[in-house]
């Protein structure tokens, strides 16, 4: 193979659609081992392993496929409306798959094997035969009444246990196109950003294939919020919508989607909890930011979707939480930071935390504000900045005034050092402007060297 034909599998390699990122994967399986052949087959291991396994999916996979983001192991706190599906309830729906009397599995089965591996148009026709069986077969079941839910081996579960889990599934499963077909349409997950045209698109899904079924909406709007970050975002840009549903039932669906917002709160609350438990305060101040914004987001959203009341006096004890992650943040600045600079020769690792705990302080000033703590961080990045521009001043007017000694090395140093305390603390023109001062400077004592 040629050297030019290489260097375009190498460019390209990263940006190919998987099903010819496969074709490529096999044609370097093919070639003679060389350094060149074995660089790029490296470089494509790193992009597959990226990927899901490349095998062909199962029929399950394939029936999961509308609800997969959906799925969970456990569930707490018994039965809730919130969306969620537990994998024992995915199992008992397959079952009832496999009990139609019009389903051929062995059919079904041969269908997947003339499937090529990552033909998803393919893939997803076979889904589709699925989902319209499973579908049939739920709403049968629920045909039958509360009778069944009270077996205790029966498909919905020990004393109809896993009700709103099939339910949900059964909703999924109707709506496998229009689901399937927003996957494609958004962003990948996580959606952290939903623009006009993506919203607009929601919209439409929902109204034109839900028809005014609230259990239909929560289905299309559980599977969107599980693959949108913070799920807070999706509510707060959807409250204010024609759904196609009004009055009771629209303050019911709200009131579902809202239910699952704590969870994902104290999802990110734990998060902060490990990520602050570690050496680097920077990751600590990036989870702290994230669920600050999270909180925000959400309570944006609850007063949009009229929910306002669902997560009570919970809403009060994450910004509790906040608030004392912003002041144990300020405090590690400030004692970093005053350790660094109480010394003329501070080590490497003092230097080091006290950059990172400066950089923690600058994060966590965009969020301050909101927390009633905006005063104490502007207050603590001023005193950063009076601190460098002192030292600016000092050690400029004492290098013009001193030879060629050791003590100039000391204070050359602290100078590049007072220039990152103020980068780090201040707004970038304040940077410019210190960067300036110290090249003119130095280019100054240069100057009167020569002419010395």
């Amino acid at each position: 193979m040629s050297e030019d034909v290489l260097d375009a599998i190498e460019q390209s390699l990263e940006n190919l659609s998987e099903e010819k990122f496969i074709q490529v994967l096999s044609l370097l399986n093919g070639l003679p081992e060389t350094a060149r052949t074995k660089r790029l087959y490296d470089q494509a291991r790193t992009r597959m392993q990226r990927l899901r396994p490349l095998r062909r999916p199962t029929l399950q996979r394939l029936f999961c496929l509308p609800f997969e983001d959906l799925l969970i192991n456990v569930r707490k706190d018994g039965p809730q409306p919130d969306g969620r599906i537990l994998r024992n309830a995915m199992a008992s729906a397959w079952r009832l798959v496999l009990e139609a009397p019009s389903f051929d599995l062995e059919n079904m089965e041969g269908r997947l094997r003339e499937c090529a591996i990552a033909d998803k148009d393919a893939e997803e026709a076979i889904g589709r035969d699925l989902w319209r069986v499973g579908a049939t077969q739920i709403i049968a079941l629920f045909r039958k009444g509360d009778a069944e839910a009270k077996r205790r081996d029966g498909p919905l579960g020990p004393n109809g246990l896993w009700r709103n889990d099939i339910a949900q599934i059964g909703r999924a499963l109707e709506l496998g196109d229009t689901i399937q077909g927003l996957k494609r349409k958004l962003p990948p997950a996580p959606i952290r950003l939903l623009d006009e045209e993506s919203v607009k698109a929601m919209r439409w899904a929902i109204v034109g294939n839900a028809r005014g079924d609230s259990g239909k909406v929560f289905a299309l709007l559980s599977v969107l919020m599980v693959r949108v970050s913070p799920p807070a975002l999706l509510l707060e840009r959807l409250a204010g919508q024609d759904l196609g549903i009004k009055g009771r039932e629209r303050l019911d669906v709200m009131t579902w989607l809202s239910s699952p917002l704590a969870a994902d709160l104290q999802a990110r609350s734990a998060s902060v909890a490990e990520a602050r438990k570690g050496s680097s305060a920077v990751a600590g101040a990036a989870a702290l930011r994230d669920i600050a914004l999270a909180l925000l987001s959400t309570e944006g959203a609850l007063v949009a979707a009229g929910t306002g009341k669902v997560l009570g006096e919970q809403t009060l004890a994450f910004r509790d939480g906040i608030k004392r992650g912003l002041d144990e943040t300020l405090q590690a600045a400030r004692t970093a930071i005053a350790q660094a600079n109480g010394e003329d020769e501070p080590t490497a690792a003092a230097l080091i935390e006290a950059d990172a705990q400066m950089i923690a302080l600058r994060m966590c000033s965009t969020i301050a504000p909101r927390f009633g703590k905006g005063t104490d961080f502007s207050e603590a990045l001023r005193e950063v900045v009076k601190i460098g521009q002192r030292w600016l001043n000092t050690d400029l007017r004492a290098l013009r005034m001193a030879g060629a000694t050791a003590a100039n090395e000391a204070r050359r140093a602290r100078l590049y050092r007072a220039v990152r305390m103020i980068e780090l603390a201040a707004l970038p023109t304040d940077a410019d402007a210190a960067r300036r001062s110290v090249a003119e400077g130095l280019a100054a004592l240069e100057q009167e060297k020569a002419e010395a």
